[in-house]
């Protein structure tokens, strides 16, 4: 087994213009943080910038290889001085997507073009970034940007997604140029370039050059008319890049010169002197490092190292070459199963980094443990991730049966979930013998990061049906449920013994109130409303109570799992009085504070209390419910497609939808509901724009959402997508802080930021070494996260007051946020410089 415990550092920050400090219930939201957990699958552009080398990243759906996703992480940000430390900026109020395809400095921004969510432009990059969203384009899938400065006027030029070109002159959109009006010879926009004051567009019909607000053909001496890539040479001639070679503009001739011609197509050039270097996509997936320098010598020069043969960005820094893209260990990873690296050139020795992230693409399974580690299963892919706040554990290898590792390498995890004696449980979903349910200790006693073992298939009846689970559940008593989706079966397995999940006397099959199998259909959710109740949702049959020690019994009494003589179940729910809602199309179901159910689906989201009845069919009461908001002035979630539901640590309700989530909150006897979602989604659909403030675009991964998961005190929750996971953490409206920590300070405060000396904490009694430490956050007055630390031990340095790209953070007031021991206190930090 290969486990990746990763060393990193990642961005988080919260929401300008969502986020304030925790209030009172009844007062206004708090704070909450959106931490993205994306995978960084593949760099396709590098671009080199004040110390910086940044890197788009990017993966498209590509159908010859049966991947029909596609997704992004965000820029990369590496240190020239130091590549193993770098940052990521992702779609909030950073970035407007994290699908990024190009980049490119005008001189006076960087500008970052997107698959999905248009421009943004990025100032300020050696110091606090400053970025600002263009969405009002000619279009959001863009394919290419380039920018310069024309008599002191940024003019920044973009490709559309088979639409053409579009221009920003100054910050302001301008016209949009197509083949039909304008003389364009392709709208299908490969690459995009200045020369001089020229701008030429590479398309797959050939070569447009734009001068004097007029296009012409340009394809005179090209070895091949798909151009797919524009560079400078390093005395500022323009290159081009083809599917059979590489050509030079001879601005006198107006014409190409052929440089040299490959047999595959080149997909990414730079030049530094006197050569030429090129990423030639080859044969099997993997492409080539060429080296060009004169009369037609040129030879593959890419990293000797197994792995690093899927690189498909390029850059030239002061004569040294850097490489980027997709690394696989070969003798450990499946074929579609890889992380991003940098590679760098210098005196002909490469040297490579890998990035270290999360391999799950599409989290639709997730979940928290109990030690607050995040959990993700991957939906079309080859691995589980866990994230412990600093640090990824990535699992990705096969396994024979009770030994570390996955079944297989095409089971889809749906579903993930936390046992009361902290095991995680998943299943992967599918219908050969090597799916099925796998457990595992994150606290194992040898010291590895994980203790597998496995049950595959189901050990009693039914035994071809146990591999088709959509959803895992958790009983308070430590057994673990299991719901099949097969319509045939319609089963549910619970087991009541996990540590003896062998014995099929462990695990028993609960009937309904027929003594069918849940009626035969798809069973979506199941929760625990007490020890001894347990609901159910039934696809097309609704809402299913099951008192497993029947109605006369309580609570308080023994668990009567194997004797279902005595069991109580009522009349299936299909409808609530008053509402519209549907509980046959139930997906999620979520136990308020109160005692009251929360349930999810279909168009909409109720919660309501019931009182069972002995003739088996009983009564709810307090009920309400809520559908998309459609702008009529009501309470509504932010669209229609819910997938799930869960409860916070505050009492407020989750819900997500297919455009992102909302948060129900009940004050005093009204409710109110807030939307999240990010910025693709927001656009994307467009009567969110309608009703909608550009407020509630936050740092969600995009896409489809999927399943929550929450952490034990409720306040931490993952919510998954088909772009990835993020993590939410949630103040609570109420802080209890005792005398102890009533009194801690900071010191020196003020302080003064990148000097020789450190924050500390004083008046507190905290000890990492004793399992009780301090975790603090530092906010700027934006509510921005510029600093974290789980590990804080009293009067000990922890803090040299530097952002996490290295810079001193600017003079101000921040406001400084210590958790010990469950309980939180802020306090006021002045720092001047």
């Amino acid at each position: 087994m290969t486990w990746n415990r990763h060393h990193n550092i990642v961005l988080r920050f919260a929401i300008i213009g969502l986020v304030i400090m925790a209030l009172p219930a009844g007062v206004g939201a708090q704070q909450v943080d959106f931490e993205p957990l994306l995978w960084a699958p593949d760099t396709v552009v590098l671009l080199p910038v004040d110390g910086h080398i940044l890197g788009g990243v990017y993966k498209a759906a590509d159908p010859e290889d049966g991947s029909t996703r596609s997704g992004g992480g965000g820029i990369i940000v590496w240190d020239l001085e130091n590549p193993g430390e770098y940052e990521r900026w992702f779609a909030g109020d950073r970035l407007s997507s994290n699908a990024v395809v190009d980049l490119s400095n005008s001189g006076q921004h960087i500008w970052a073009a997107t698959d999905g969510g248009g421009l943004t432009r990025i100032g300020n990059i050696d110091a606090e970034p400053e970025f600002r969203h263009f969405f009002s384009l000619g279009g959001l899938k863009l394919t290419a940007v380039t920018g310069t400065v024309i008599e002191g006027n940024e003019r920044v030029y973009y490709g559309i997604h088979d639409a053409g070109v579009g221009v920003v002159n100054d910050g302001f959109p301008g016209q949009v140029y197509t083949a039909e009006l304008h003389g364009l010879i392709d709208n299908r926009i490969n690459d995009l370039l200045f020369w001089g004051d020229e701008l030429f567009v590479a398309t797959p019909s050939g070569i447009s050059r734009f001068a004097d607000n007029l296009f012409s053909d340009q394809n005179t001496g090209l070895p091949d008319l798909n151009v797919n890539v524009l560079a400078l040479d390093f005395d500022g001639s323009l290159l081009a890049g083809t599917d059979a070679g590489v050509a030079r503009w001879d601005g006198t001739a107006e014409q190409w010169e052929l440089l040299f011609t490959v047999d595959w197509p080149i997909i990414a050039l730079d030049a530094t002197e006197p050569e030429v270097w090129a990423v030639a996509r080859g044969s099997g997936g993997f492409n080539l490092v060429a080296r060009w320098w004169r009369a037609d010598q040129w030879a593959w020069a890419g990293p000797s190292a197994p792995g690093f043969e899927q690189g498909s960005a390029l850059a030239v820094v002061d004569r040294e070459i850097f490489y980027s893209g997709r690394y696989r260990d070969v003798d450990t990873m499946p074929s579609d199963c890889y992380l991003t690296f940098l590679g760098r050139r210098t005196d002909a020795v490469w040297s490579t980094w890998i990035v270290n992230e999360p391999l799950v693409l599409v989290a639709e399974g997730v979940t928290i443990d109990n030690n607050d580690t995040v959990w993700m299963g991957d939906l079309e892919h080859v691995s589980i991730g866990g994230y412990d706040g600093e640090n990824w554990t990535n699992i990705y290898q096969l396994a024979a049966d009770d030994s570390t590792g996955l079944w297989n390498n095409r089971g889809a995890i749906l579903s993930m979930v936390t046992a009361a004696n902290g095991d995680v449980w998943l299943a992967q979903y599918g219908w050969g013998t090597r799916t099925g349910k796998i457990a595992f200790n994150p606290d194992a006693d040898d010291g590895s990061p994980g203790n597998y073992r496995y049950h595959n298939n189901r050990m009693a009846e039914f035994v071809g049906w146990g591999n088709s689970i959509v959803r895992l559940a958790a009983h308070p008593d430590g057994a673990v449920i299991f719901l099949h989706d097969n319509k045939d079966a319609g089963l549910v397995e619970v087991l009541i013994d996990p540590e003896h999940y062998r014995n099929p006397e462990s695990w028993i099959y609960p009937r309904d109130y027929v003594g069918s199998t849940l009626g035969g259909a798809d069973v979506w959710a199941a929760l625990a409303e007490r020890r001894d109740v347990i609901w159910f949702a039934v696809q097309d049959l609704g809402l299913v109570r099951w008192d497993l020690n029947g109605l006369s019994a309580g609570p308080d009494d023994p668990l009567t799992w194997l004797d279902q003589t005595d069991d109580d179940w009522q009349q299936p729910l299909a409808g609530l009085s008053g509402s519209s809602f549907d509980p046959r199309k139930t997906r999620g179901l979520a136990l308020a504070p109160d005692g009251a159910i929360w349930a999810g689906g279909g168009p909409g989201v109720a919660r309501f209390t019931y009182a069972p009845a002995s003739s088996g069919s009983g009564t709810t009461e307090n009920v309400a419910s809520f559908s998309e908001n459609i702008g009529t002035g009501g309470q509504g979630l932010l669209a229609g497609g819910v997938g799930d539901v869960v409860v916070d640590g505050n009492g407020d309700a989750w819900v997500t939808t297919e455009a992102g989530i909302n948060r129900i909150r009940r004050l005093g006897g009204a409710f109110e509901i807030d939307a999240f979602t990010d910025p693709v989604n927001y656009f994307a659909h467009s009567h969110i724009g309608r009703l909608y403030s550009v407020g509630i675009m936050s740092s969600l991964p995009g896409g489809t959402y999927y399943k929550f998961a929450r952490s034990l005190d409720g306040f931490r929750i993952a919510v998954g997508s088909d772009r990835g996971a993020a993590l939410l953490t949630i103040e609570p409206y109420e802080v209890s802080v005792t005398d102890e920590l009533a009194q801690l300070y900071l010191f020196p405060n003020p302080f003064v930021a990148g000097g020789d000396t450190q924050l500390k904490l004083g008046g507190i009694n905290a000890d990492p070494n004793e399992e009780n430490p301090a975790k603090v956050r530092i906010y700027n007055l934006e509510g921005q996260l510029v600093y974290r630390n789980s590990y804080v031990a009293d009067a000990t340095g922890f803090w040299d007051g530097t952002n996490r790209s290295g810079q001193p953070v600017s003079s101000g007031l921040y406001r400084v946020r210590v958790e010990l021991a469950g309980e939180i206190v802020y306090r006021t930090l002045a720092v001047v410089r």
